[in-house]
């Protein structure tokens, strides 16, 4: 049972907000706004406990340049305890080019405790101009067992073949006030090809106060073969004032094998 205010500036860009005290059993076909073949077969339990206020002042201009080919096998269970007050004042110019292949086989399991405050103030004018060639096989196994605040338990492969342009000019002042406890319980195979063009210039001020405790139980398979052309011109500012507790069971089975072209001029 979902009741939401849903704005898509670009069909592929979508704030979606439910109800206060939400509980949310879906299977569904989804279809959005954007010129594609999107077949999404989802079939899920989803329980979604939410209570917030929610503030979102959005305008902006956004281009995105995206081509690629996305296959994402993954299959966890992920437990994310997280309570917080979000503040989020952002405005920027974003361009974003960026074409690649991706294949991301992922199968882990995540359980995530993590309960702190965090102050990001954030102002800085980002471009990102940076050229370079970048190949990067890597094959590994890495088992880290680790005890203090933190716990993560890690086995994996890695394969990332990256071949790309990036172009990155920084100036910024960052302050992050973040206290928390992690625990990060994870195991997964995960191979990484990825060769795009990436062009990003952003100039934006964010500030983000966030404080939360976010319970997340998921289990799922996860299918998705996305091949699609993105163009989004986005330039907003952003004013997201949120303060709720989320409580999400999912367990659900999805494939989504989505091909298609965007162009969204926003």
């Amino acid at each position: 049972y979902t009741q939401y205010n849903h704005i898509d500036y670009n069909q592929n860009i979508h704030i979606e907000y439910t109800q206060y005290n939400h509980i949310d059993y879906t299977q569904y076909i989804h279809i959005g706004y954007t010129k594609y073949i999107h077949i999404d077969y989802t079939q899920y339990i989803h329980i979604d406990y939410t209570q917030y206020i929610h503030i979102d002042y959005t305008q902006y201009n956004h281009i995105d340049y995206t081509q690629y080919i996305h296959i994402d096998y993954t299959q966890y269970i992920h437990i994310d305890y997280t309570q917080y007050n979000h503040i989020d004042y952002t405005q920027y110019n974003h361009i974003d080019y960026t074409q690649y292949i991706h294949i991301d086989y992922t199968q882990y399991i995540h359980i995530d405790y993590t309960q702190y405050n965090h102050i990001d103030y954030t102002q800085y004018n980002h471009i990102d101009y940076t050229q370079y060639n970048h190949i990067d096989y890597t094959q590994y196994i890495h088992i880290d067992y680790t005890q203090y605040n933190h716990i993560e338990y890690t086995q994996y492969i890695h394969i990332d073949y990256t071949q790309y342009n990036h172009i990155d000019y920084t100036q910024y002042i960052h302050i992050d006030y973040t206290q928390y406890n992690h625990i990060e319980y994870t195991q997964y195979i995960h191979i990484d090809y990825n060769q795009y063009i990436h062009i990003d210039y952003t100039q934006y001020i964010h500030i983000d106060y966030t404080q939360y405790i976010h319970i997340d139980y998921t289990q799922y398979n996860h299918i998705d073969c996305t091949q699609y052309i993105h163009i989004d011109y986005t330039q907003y500012i952003h004013i997201d004032y949120t303060q709720y507790i989320h409580i999400d069971y999912t367990q659900y089975n999805h494939i989504d094998c989505t091909q298609y072209i965007h162009i969204d001029y926003t």
